[in-house]
């Protein structure tokens, strides 16, 4: 055997020894199925990445991870698909009410997000929205968006390959599924931007805080339903003072026991048509929770013609989210001291004078469609061709 048939024949050695493994790991792949909850206990992927992310013209297909909840939360995020869905886009919610609902598979070299017979949509939220589950597989590749709200911060890995986006409704809930408090600890030291993904904030408010921990961000808000811009059929409102009694609970039984000359509504087990009656008949809405984002339920209010009295907690503190004069912000020691009843009083005794008072936000509010709109249009631009 001469040397140039040694050295041909150790060449292809050597190149084998390189393809097999990559073979063998395909055929060890090959149609695997993996739930987000075994994912979860034994991966060790990195979360972050100090890449540039594209994302307007650059997706076809968006997948939005919801729990299965009728909430605040869950509606934004249904609103961004109806219009991701205007501007063309393939668009689907995959809802789920535990981690192992969402699964992926690996197929002919490539990751896939499994889609789900088990169609959980909200029925409230099916036709408003025109909600098209996710059914059928979608490959995780840079054309396909997975946007997760920010308690799955801690998912992220298991979507690589395609594109991702936390979709920030709200800040201090984020911990609703953490798992690794990998995100708290790049918050901590104010590195968020190195996530694997973009960031959307919902309000003015959290985009500021993103921006403390790091991280640059999309304004993309959200809107109120058109049931609230609709005549209301109740002839006169009542002296009556509308509240949440799940916001604040402490500070609202407070208040109310302080309190028991007036008539209060409490928001709460109303079905829709309920809610419109209830504040459709208060002069006045009380918030008193601790607004981890911009809480839909004061909107609503003012367009139902209620003056609304907010707690200068979270994103209630920031004017440019909540653009109403501070006599209508109140404190823990308002409450106490009596401040809050006294304003609460005049607002009853002089209801039209403070309601044309708040006509900057209510007229913030009736636009709030036309903006998220242009947001939503300017992030993505339009769907990436597929040749």
């Amino acid at each position: 055997m001469n040397i140039k048939t040694i050295a041909c024949f150790l060449f292809s050695i050597t190149i084998w020894s390189n393809i097999f493994p990559v073979i063998e790991d395909e055929f060890a792949q090959k149609d695997k199925v993996e739930s987000l909850y075994d994912f979860l206990k034994t991966s060790n992927n990195a979360l972050t990445t100090e890449e540039g992310i594209l994302i307007k013209n650059e997706i076809s297909t968006v997948v939005i991870m919801c729990p299965a909840l009728v909430t605040g939360g869950p509606e934004n995020l249904c609103q961004i698909s109806l219009e991701l869905k205007k501007l063309g886009f393939n668009v689907y919610l995959l809802w789920f009410i535990s981690e192992s609902m969402i699964k992926r598979k690996y197929q002919n070299s490539s990751w896939y997000l499994c889609g789900n017979s088990d169609d959980l949509t909200p029925n409230i939220y099916k036709a408003e929205y025109e909600i098209e589950h996710l059914k059928n597989d979608v490959i995780l590749d840079k054309s396909t968006m997975i946007i997760l709200p920010e308690g799955m911060c801690d998912f992220l890995p298991f979507f690589n390959g395609a594109s991702k986006m936390i979709a920030w409704l709200s800040i201090n809930n984020m911990h609703g599924f953490d798992r690794s408090n990998t995100c708290r600890d790049l918050i901590d030291k104010k590195s968020l931007r190195l996530l694997d993904c973009s960031h959307a904030a919902q309000a003015p408010w959290i985009q500021k805080i993103l921006s403390s921990w790091g991280a640059k961000s999309f304004l993309l808000g959200d809107y109120i339903n058109k049931s609230y811009f609709n005549a209301s059929p109740v002839a006169a409102k009542e002296n009556c003072i509308a509240y949440y009694p799940s916001k604040g609970r402490h500070l609202g039984e407070l208040f109310t026991q302080n309190n028991p000359m007036y008539k209060y509504i409490r928001l709460q087990n109303l079905n829709s048509f309920g809610m419109l009656w209830a504040l459709d008949t208060s002069k006045v809405y009380i918030d008193f929770g601790h607004f981890p984002g911009k809480d839909r339920i004061p909107r609503e209010a003012l367009l139902r013609g209620c003056i609304i009295f907010i707690h200068n907690q979270g994103c209630a503190t920031d004017y440019e989210s909540f653009p109403v004069d501070d006599y209508f912000r109140f404190s823990d020691t308002d409450v106490i001291d009596g401040t809050l009843e006294a304003k609460i009083r005049n607002a009853l005794d002089n209801y039209e004078d403070l309601y044309a008072k708040q006509e900057l936000i209510l007229n913030s509010v009736k636009q709030e469609y036309f903006s998220f709109s242009k947001q939503v249009s300017q992030i993505f631009g339009s769907p990436k061709r597929q040749f």
